[in-house]
């Protein structure tokens, strides 16, 4: 066994991280040099600010209690995308299947034409880079369908579905598929994995 493991397992944990209000535990740590750069929460029960460092095993037990601050889905800043391009998006991912491809679904696809924001995430759950827009084409029980500018460099990101001022849920989504539509854009599947401050997706 080498020194750094030895090292790796007798150090101690970082702390969880508390709600500084209802004092609830969340699925955070505090952060330290070892650690991804906090990012910062709210609590799902009483919606007070909380920063740490995500772990996802962590967070995949525990997903009910924290949601992303509103922060990481600001989009106000970006060009509107206008309902003719969520049309013609909505066109270009929503082709009739074939009977492959209906065989391999597990539920039905309902078609949508609506823009969500979401951001990428590093493989703890921790936010990364800037929000963007993405065309939701279409959902299922079990997943989402995008349209979007060019590739989405990351296995999982975070969505807002629903607007701000009803209640909108966060999902965690895992990509599972890229497929290239009219240039530039790509049709991507994605997996629902969690629903942050509820159940489970």
């Amino acid at each position: 066994m080498t020194a750094s493991t030895i090292g790796n397992i007798l150090a101690p944990k970082t702390p969880f991280v508390q709600c500084p209000q209802c004092e609830q535990k969340l699925p955070l740590r505090m952060s330290g040099p070892e650690r991804d750069s906090s990012a910062v929460w709210r609590c799902a029960a009483c919606n007070v600010s909380a920063e740490g460092s995500c772990e996802r095993a962590l967070l995949m037990r525990n997903p009910q209690s924290v949601l992303l601050d509103l922060r990481y889905f600001e989009v106000s800043d970006q060009p509107e995308i206008d309902a003719e391009q969520r049309r013609s998006a909505g066109e270009l991912a929503n082709q009739p299947p074939t009977e492959n491809e209906v065989e391999r679904r597990r539920s039905t696809r309902v078609t949508q034409s609506l823009v969500a924001p979401a951001v990428a995430l590093t493989s703890n759950f921790m936010p990364q880079g800037a929000p963007f827009q993405t065309v939701v084409a279409n959902l299922s029980r079990e997943g989402v369908g995008l349209v979007h500018p060019g590739r989405i460099e990351a296995e999982f990101i975070a969505m807002l579905l629903g607007a701000q001022e009803e209640s909108p849920i966060q999902v965690i989504v895992r990509l599972v598929r890229h497929l290239q539509l009219e240039d530039p854009y790509f049709e991507i599947g994605g997996e629902f994995l969690l629903r942050l401050g509820s159940v489970s997706a």
